[in-house]
């Protein structure tokens, strides 16, 4: 299951990236990623 979830990621995020950026690589991220809200809350 992890291939195919990682298989489907990148190929979206190669999609993306041809459409919406020039076929470039997005930059790493620098700052971290927001979180949601905490389990039980």
């Amino acid at each position: 299951m992890q291939a195919f979830v990682e298989g489907a990621m990148l190929r979206e995020l190669d999609r993306l990236q041809r459409e919406f950026n020039n076929g470039e690589p997005y930059p790493p991220n620098q700052q971290g990623f927001r979180t949601g809200r905490p389990l039980g809350s």
